[in-house]
């Protein structure tokens, strides 16, 4: 998509750019272990953690109730990340077959020009209990780290943070998925032109 609308005049002449997307820009996730749904990991009580990004540390509580089962904590603590408005994003995976569950943790901030890497720690729990929340759900032992998008325009090299990148000041491109083919983009002058194109492949492919 451009920036803003170009006249043909303003790009080279016959103009082409070939992008080619390696890697997609993504946060850091956090997967959690799998569970018995239906079980109850955890005895009563209150139980408090952090969240620690690089120049800034979260503290919280969170009070589980009796004979609270797996999926339950994990649906309840997944709304209470998502509430607390500090940068992640919290869902639960959920087999109804095998009836198993685990709670997955991801940052907003994709790139590691971001510096969006958090991490995870107990800080108390009852007396009654063996392991914390983050230990119990294991909130840290599937850690995949934030990346940088990966591409080329033309054979020219590029790294960014997030997945929608200005190029050269005349286009904004949406990466949308890595592949090996690259994709070719060339100016058109004519919008009624890409119009009949768009129509005449759409109208052979649905054929």
């Amino acid at each position: 998509a451009l920036l803003h609308r170009m006249e043909l005049s303003e790009f080279p002449e016959n103009s082409r750019f070939d992008i080619e997307v390696t890697d997609m820009a993504s946060g850091q996730k956090n997967i959690g272990v799998l569970l018995p749904s239906e079980t109850v990991p955890l005895p009563e009580g209150s139980y408090s953690f952090t969240v620690s990004f690089e120049q800034e540390q979260y503290s919280f509580r969170f009070n589980v109730a009796a004979d609270s089962s797996a999926f339950d904590l994990q649906s309840k603590l997944a709304d209470f990340i998502n509430k607390t408005g500090i940068g992640l994003e919290a869902q639960v995976s959920y087999n109804k077959e095998m009836k198993i569950s685990r709670l997955e943790i991801a940052a907003k901030q994709t790139g590691i020009f971001g510096r969006s890497s958090f991490t995870l720690e107990d800080t108390e729990r009852p007396a009654t209990a063996e392991k914390g929340l983050i230990e119990t759900f294991g909130l840290n032992d599937d850690i995949t780290p934030a990346q940088n998008a990966r591409y080329s325009v033309n054979g020219v090299s590029f790294e960014s943070p997030e997945n929608t990148v200005t190029y050269d000041g005349l286009m904004q491109l949406r990466l949308h998925s890595a592949g090996n083919a690259p994709a070719t983009i060339r100016p058109i002058a004519d919008q009624n032109a890409v119009h009949e194109v768009l129509e005449e492949f759409t109208t052979g492919y649905n054929q």
